[in-house]
């Protein structure tokens, strides 16, 4: 037998053929990589500058413009979908905050804090405007559902003008709020001193007597 048919006489070696299950994966994970890369970066570039470029969003995430095109096909549409984010964000940790364990009133307190503690998520809430559609009511009045629930507990402990309806005084709460992290933000106040102005104003507005005067 000749050296060649020795040599043929042995199978050649094969490569494994691909997974097709981890063939077809990896491309869906790649893509949920970068979607979460883009929306992180894009939380940090539009809390800073709320006007910024889609091109300054893809050089915070390392990604080119394209990628970003491909997961959110419009500027407006990054924009909400990182405003949603944003309130996702604070929604889940006033939820870890177990407010249900605090009286009332130093619950509201409480409730600006751990917002104020997520500095990136509520400059986004405040500094980038997006059009009000269902999806952003519905997550706007989930968050006023929580607030709602620590004034109905204050109301259970006649804290509350028996005038003012719960949604009145939650949505009284949020603008209040709104306006000292505007100020916060700004540089105009600091976060102690916003929790004690909030305080002082909702309750002077929509407390009973007893409530204001625990809130001097």
């Amino acid at each position: 037998m000749s050296q060649a048919s020795i040599v043929w006489a042995v199978p050649p070696i094969r490569a494994p053929r691909p997974d097709p299950l981890v063939v077809r994966r990896a491309p869906r994970a790649d893509a949920a990589r970068n979607r979460e890369r883009i929306l992180a970066a894009a939380m940090e570039v539009f809390a800073a500058d709320p006007v910024a470029t889609v091109d300054e969003v893809a050089a915070a995430a390392g990604v080119g413009r394209a990628t970003i095109h491909r997961h959110f096909p419009t500027r407006d549409e990054l924009r909400q979908t990182v405003w949603l984010r944003a309130l996702g964000h604070l929604r889940e940790a006033l939820a870890a905050a177990d407010l249900g364990e605090v009286a009332p009133m130093p619950a509201l307190d409480r409730m600006l804090e751990v917002i104020l503690a997520e500095s990136v998520a509520y400059r986004v809430l405040i500094r980038v405007g997006v059009e009000v559609d269902t999806e952003v009511d519905a997550a706007f009045e989930a968050l006023l559902d929580q607030v709602g629930e620590v004034i109905d507990r204050a109301r259970a402990d006649g804290l509350v003008d028996d005038g003012l309806s719960t949604a009145w005084a939650a949505d009284a709460w949020s603008g209040v709020v709104l306006v000292a992290l505007e100020w916060v933000a700004a540089g105009r106040l600091d976060e102690p001193a916003a929790v004690d102005l909030v305080r002082r104003t909702v309750w002077a507005g929509v407390g009973t007597p007893a409530a204001r005067r625990r809130a001097r």
